[in-house]
């Protein structure tokens, strides 16, 4: 026994298994036996995982209370994609010990109510503050349910005893994205990359972050990177697709965007997307006004303060010729605040050129101010620009 946990100590896995086998052949009532093998045949992975099932079981049978039995047979259910037996398995060792902290852990990744895994990961980190993992699990939780600043914090934590956790650096990069912090948000994914180069999330959500002036070109190296590991995903070819169009490539752009949109008809992305380009595309045969009216009502439908979507449906129904409708609808979208107030009053002006009201639509013109450029996201400049020409065409007529 001491020659067969001195094996296993070093990794010596498939010698340890004969060693154990043996001993098991000649004690076959002893749990410890029964146990080890068990755990080594785990560790050994997938062709025997069938021999651990089976040195499990007898273990469990000698011993029925032994939660690290239990939680063996669990792992062995989790790895057979059984869930619902997996869960009852670690209940049932909970049951009889609640501190056994790795339960609690194990058990929050297999859940799918959030406020049950943040219970379970809590629970864990009360009997080991030290668990860097649940605390990586837990920020990965927080980010997901708009905590952000708070998994920012948990997630350094986690940094601090483990700092080449690849999953801890690419949660932190996404929490420090979702509270504004663009810098630290490319440093961490930045990191995260460094430690695993083909880590799919960092370099889709680095090509995100680097969605800001004069990093086009780098974020699209990236989403491109992302999308060549993975090429017929549909989000990996929408991130492609989006930083195509924010270069100005809308036709190209467009094409991977939809290819979202077949997967996922209620896409609030892909459909916001489609929405900007057939209301106010530079390149006019994009324009399908009955298109963009679609799509933005189905972004409305579910984030109903968008500006975007409200701007797209206000030009899809100017251009349809509902001048009326689309100056409601300009009303509508404009009582949310946001950078995208001058398109709206562009719009409005021109919905009121629409109906022969031209004295007003100067004067919302006038009212501007003269146009700002100072606005850092190049996109929106460029279609509020379109909308300008458009306006200033309009009137001279």
């Amino acid at each position: 026994m001491s020659l067969a946990s001195g094996l296993l100590g070093n990794r010596h896995l498939e010698a340890a298994a004969k060693m154990l086998a043996t001993s098991v052949d000649a004690h076959p009532g002893e749990f410890a036996l029964h146990w080890l093998l068990g755990f080594v045949f785990e560790e050994l992975g997938e062709p025997h995982r069938d021999q651990a099932r089976r040195h499990y079981t007898a273990a469990l049978a000698l011993q029925p209370d032994s939660v690290n039995t239990l939680h063996g047979l669990a792992e062995l259910a989790v790895d057979d994609g059984d869930l619902q037996r997996a869960e009852q398995l670690y209940r049932r060792g909970l049951e009889i010990n609640p501190d056994h902290y790795a339960s609690w852990h194990a058990l929050a990744l297999i859940l799918t109510d959030e406020k049950e895994q943040e219970r379970c990961l809590r629970r864990c980190l009360e009997l080991w503050p030290k668990g860097w993992e649940a605390k990586v699990n837990l920020g990965r939780l927080l980010h997901m349910t708009d905590r952000a600043a708070e998994s920012v914090a948990l997630l350094r934590e986690a940094l601090e005893a483990a700092p080449d956790s690849f999953l801890a650096w690419n949660h932190l990069g996404t929490a420090y994205g979702k509270i504004g912090d663009r810098l630290n948000a490319i440093a961490a994914q930045r990191r995260a990359i460094e430690l695993q180069p083909d880590g799919i999330s960092s370099l889709f959500n680095l090509a995100l972050e680097l969605r800001g002036p004069g990093q086009l070109d780098e974020a699209l190296e990236f989403a491109r990177r992302a999308r060549d590991l993975a090429p017929e995903h549909p989000l990996l070819n929408y991130g492609v697709g989006e930083t195509l169009i924010l270069q100005g490539h809308e036709a190209e752009g467009l094409e991977l965007v939809e290819r979202l949109l077949r997967a996922e008809p209620d896409s609030v992305h892909a459909n916001g997307w489609v929405a900007r380009l057939a209301a106010n595309a530079a390149d006019t045969s994009l324009r399908e006004p009955k298109r963009a009216l679609a799509s933005a009502e189905v972004v409305l439908a579910q984030s109903p303060r968008q500006v975007a979507a409200g701007l797209s449906r206000s030009l899809a129904l100017l251009r349809s010729g509902e001048f009326e409708a689309a100056l409601a609808a300009v009303d509508k979208a404009a009582r949310v605040p946001s950078t995208m107030l001058e398109s709206l009053d562009l719009t409005r002006a021109l919905a009121l050129c629409g109906l022969g009201r031209r004295d007003e639509a100067r004067a919302v013109l006038d009212a501007l101010g003269g146009v700002r450029d100072d606005w850092g996201d190049a996109y929106p400049r460029r279609e509020r620009d379109r909308l300008l020409e458009e306006l200033r065409a309009a009137l001279s007529r």
